[in-house]
């Protein structure tokens, strides 16, 4: 039969007709977004307060140790401090770095003493810091190290009952000592610009029974001595110099009753 159609001509008219159709998507799909360090939030929370919570952790151990430092101002070395504030000693020093770079406390560093230690000392923004005011004022125009040693002499001969910054008649003497027998006076000499002035006055103002001159080396010490030698000879009598370091492993009775041991 004529009128019988083939495959063929199935096969060439569905392609005709499939060629003239457009698929048109019903959406785009959207791409998938970048992958975040955390693609859950809470573990993010929870690194920002962990991140918080050391930042604070860190600023408690700081504080506490000015604290400590606060507390034992020109007595206690760098580790008898961060044993008070419950530090161990590597973090204790790792802190009191922190605190010098930020200019909160001085590192002072006698260059005497088992091990020379090192004694942290206030400094005005330490202070403001903490919100407390200075506990152990400077003495009249001295510095860190003046006032260290005043206290650190102080200690040595406490059983003698000495007084820091003694006034008599207007003298402030750096450390004064009151017996029986009259006042003794010590004078701590960084340099020896102001001694002879100190030791006239200590004599004729203080009325001193003794000065002695402690000098934080030999160059102070022979300087010192040289200033002495041109004073009148009562002076001379009455003026003994020594060492910081060997001052303070004088006994304490040595200053009282044998002060042939402090030479000229």
């Amino acid at each position: 039969m004529n009128n019988v159609i083939d495959k063929n001509f199935i096969d060439c008219k569905a392609a005709f007709l499939l060629s003239q159709w457009k698929v048109q998507p019903r959406y785009t799909p959207a791409s998938p977004p970048a992958e975040k360090p955390s693609e859950n939030p809470r573990a993010g929370s929870m690194h920002r307060s962990d991140t918080i919570r050391n930042s604070d952790t860190a600023n408690d151990s700081l504080k506490g140790f000015l604290m400590a430092a606060y507390h034992n101002e020109y007595r206690l070395s760098l580790t008898p401090i961060c044993i008070a504030a419950g530090l161990p000693a590597g973090t204790g020093s790792r802190i009191a770095e922190e605190c010098v770079k930020r200019n909160l406390i001085k590192i002072i560093q006698v260059p005497f003493g088992r091990g020379r230690p090192k004694y942290p000392v206030l400094l005005p923004d330490g202070y403001a810091l903490l919100g407390v005011q200075p506990k152990t004022p400077l003495g009249r125009g001295a510095g860190y190290e003046h006032t260290l040693y005043q206290h650190l002499i102080a200690k040595h001969l406490k059983e003698l009952k000495p007084t820091i910054e003694l006034n008599r008649n207007d003298k402030f003497i750096d450390v004064g000592i009151e017996t029986n027998e009259g006042l003794i006076c010590i004078e701590i000499a960084m340099t020896a610009v102001h001694e002879k002035i100190n030791i006239e006055k200590n004599i004729t103002l203080a009325k001193a029974k003794a000065v002695i001159v402690a000098c934080l080396n030999e160059k102070v010490l022979t300087d010192v001595r040289e200033i002495i030698t041109q004073l009148p000879e009562e002076y001379q009598m009455k003026t003994k110099t020594i060492l910081i370091p060997e001052l303070l492993k004088a006994k304490p009775d040595e200053i009282i009753t044998n002060q042939t041991k402090l030479g000229l």
